[in-house]
């Protein structure tokens, strides 16, 4: 956090990257401290993510590049607000449609390829 100079406001959790709400001047950002052993290609998931959010989608994308700071990857991230989906009752088409719009839009990125994109299985 001293790198980025920013102060820490909230523990956000982990799966296999950990994730802290931080605040720099008056603007939240979220800090994200990747997996000792990143999971696919860093630079490639910060392209993604910067071509859908040109593409108008609501992603966070990176305020700095990352960098390696004690043995890990770190890099900041505009903060997106809200909180985990709540799943409700007949809400299931308006995801599919979603899904289907999030599919038509990444259809312009296939030449970053998928070699950076790991699989979840």
């Amino acid at each position: 956090m001293q790198h980025y100079g920013v102060t820490p406001l909230e523990y956000l959790g982990r799966r296999l990257n950990e994730h802290w709400l931080v605040a720099s001047d008056e603007r939240r950002l979220v800090l994200r401290g990747y997996a000792a052993e990143p999971c696919g290609d860093i630079h490639y998931e910060l392209e993604v993510q910067r071509r859908l959010h040109a593409l108008g989608w609501p992603v966070p994308v990176p305020v700095e590049e990352p960098v390696s700071l004690g043995g890990r990857m770190w890099c900041l991230f505009t903060w997106l607000p809200g909180g985990m989906p709540v799943k409700k009752r007949g809400e299931g088409r308006a995801r599919g449609r979603l899904l289907a719009e999030l599919h038509a839009a990444t259809a312009s990125l296939a030449e970053l390829g998928s070699e950076g994109f790991l699989s979840l299985r």
